[in-house]
């Protein structure tokens, strides 16, 4: 599973068979996104987290592995877009550390949320502005100190959790703090399950498959919306359904 989160303007999420580079060069051609818009934003994986020019935030724990756009041999690593990316070892043995009792599925939804909200008490070690790597609407929510004590002591809790509890859980925390967020589920009884949170506006959206797998782009309401490239189903989540507007023709 892979979520791709951007600053709060447009969500995507694929399956990890959908090409990630091709995706992230056509919606950003499309889009024709102004790059001073944007801060530097983080792809985050189980195993390390790397600085990245692009106003995106990719989530999986073997992204680095199955698609083979990063040579982490060394500090620096380069990407096919010839950016230059530093992994911060300090935050990969955290996260490790933070993590290893989760299960992958359960931990490649919880740590975009956790470094997201809880990142600011640990940017001394990497020595960065803070403010450069994350979006202002993340940074006004987590320098609330009543969010930070909710977040640590939810946290805390999650190693004892079921994977049942964990979402009614997360789906809670996340109305609570009145965040954007997408979530794919995946098969569950032979369908697939989509949750998007939308300001304070929880939506759920069930298909059957074979249903799903027809649609070419399926509106949820007047902010979002369903594409369907090849076999890939992509959810966008958006708070103005202009930002998406291109996204078609990809299809």
């Amino acid at each position: 599973m892979i979520v791709i989160v951007s600053d709060f303007q447009f969500s995507i999420v694929l399956s990890p068979k959908q090409c990630v580079k091709d995706l992230i060069l056509h919606v950003l051609g499309k889009l024709d996104i102004k790059s001073d818009y944007y801060k530097y934003c983080c792809i985050f994986t189980a195993d390390q987290i790397l600085p990245l020019t692009a106003p995106l935030y990719i989530f999986d724990q073997h992204a680095v592995l199955r698609f083979k756009l990063f040579d982490i041999q060394g500090a620096i690593a380069h990407n096919d877009f010839g950016l230059n990316m530093l992994i911060y070892a300090q935050t990969k043995q955290y996260i490790r550390s933070k993590y290893i009792s989760l299960d992958s599925d359960i931990l490649c939804q919880v740590v975009a949320l956790y470094l997201c909200i809880d990142f600011g008490q640990y940017t001394s070690q990497f020595q960065f502005p803070l403010g450069d790597y994350i979006p202002s609407s993340i940074l006004s929510v987590f320098r609330q100190s009543d969010v930070q004590k909710q977040i640590v002591t939810y946290y805390k809790q999650i190693p004892q959790m079921t994977k049942e509890l964990y979402l009614q859980n997360f789906i809670q925390l996340i109305k609570q703090l009145n965040l954007t967020f997408v979530l794919f589920k995946g098969m569950e009884n032979n369908s697939n399950v989509i949750f998007g949170f939308n300001k304070q506006k929880l939506l759920l959206l069930k298909q059957n498959e074979s249903t799903l797998s027809d649609l070419n782009c399926f509106k949820i309401n007047e902010e979002n919306a369903v594409f369907k490239i090849g076999n890939e189903t992509i959810i966008i989540l958006c708070e103005n359904i202009k930002l998406v507007k291109g996204l078609s023709e990809i299809i």
